[in-house]
């Protein structure tokens, strides 16, 4: 795509029509034309945090942006309401995937009770893959405001410690999964196979040389294309 912000028409059909406004709290929906969004909190404290995601696959991209700033709020004992999202883009991206994320932004946002409130969408070749920084605007009760930890206060857990790290690593294990379980069930084709990882650019190339018959070789191909994360690509000789 080319490098700038989308075009009215593009950030309409693409983005801003998929975030509906679902809270009072919320005065309306991100649109076009409008850089700042307006909340009602009535009489409670606004609470805000911000996080980039940085490191996720397209598939995960909306979701962790969504629930690791909400996590962050509510950690805080305060109730999400909105999200402003900052989505920065490579020019390799498509228009497909742009919406993509765009999906999965309004579907977490819907799960975690929160409205979509604005944000910024822009492609530019200073990335290299999709991020996003989120803010996160919360609510509070004045009665309820926290002032940070003393030694002797209980800490209460729901879960387990490291859990939304955990959960982005295991993303990555699985992923990395299908693609060994794919060359494990083509190894009879398998002459030669080399990694190379990148780790500056948080990237790995698998070159794999096959004896096998072009239909073989492109449906390994596009298995391994339609895993979250991976692109394929076959060179015959």
């Amino acid at each position: 795509m080319r490098l700038g912000k989308l075009d009215n028409d593009e950030l309409e059909r693409l983005v801003l029509k998929k975030f509906q406004k679902t809270r009072s709290e919320s005065l309306q929906a991100p649109q076009v034309g409008e850089d700042c969004a307006w909340l009602d909190l009535g009489g409670d404290l606004a609470v805000f945090s911000c996080d980039p995601i940085t490191s996720a696959s397209i598939a995960h991209l909306g979701r962790l942006s969504v629930h690791v700033n909400c996590n962050d709020a509510a950690a805080a004992g305060a109730e999400p309401v909105g999200l402003l999202v900052t989505l920065l883009a490579p020019p390799s991206i498509t228009r497909e995937q742009i919406g993509r994320i765009a999906d999965d932004l309004a579907a977490a946002a819907r799960d975690a009770g929160v409205d979509i409130v604005g944000g910024h969408t822009e492609v530019t070749d200073a990335v290299t893959r999709p991020v996003t920084n989120t803010a996160v605007v919360a609510r509070c009760p004045r009665a309820r405001r926290m002032r940070g930890l003393q030694a002797g206060d209980d800490v209460v857990m729901t879960k387990w410690a490291g859990l939304e790290g955990t959960a982005i690593i295991v993303e990555d294990f699985e992923k990395t999964e299908k693609v060994n379980e794919l060359l494990h069930e083509n190894r009879e084709y398998i002459v030669g196979r080399l990694g190379i990882p990148f780790k500056d650019k948080n990237t790995a190339v698998i070159s794999v040389v096959l004896r096998a018959s072009a239909e073989v070789i492109n449906a390994l191909s596009g298995k391994l294309g339609m895993i979250a994360g991976i692109k394929s690509k076959v060179l015959f000789k």
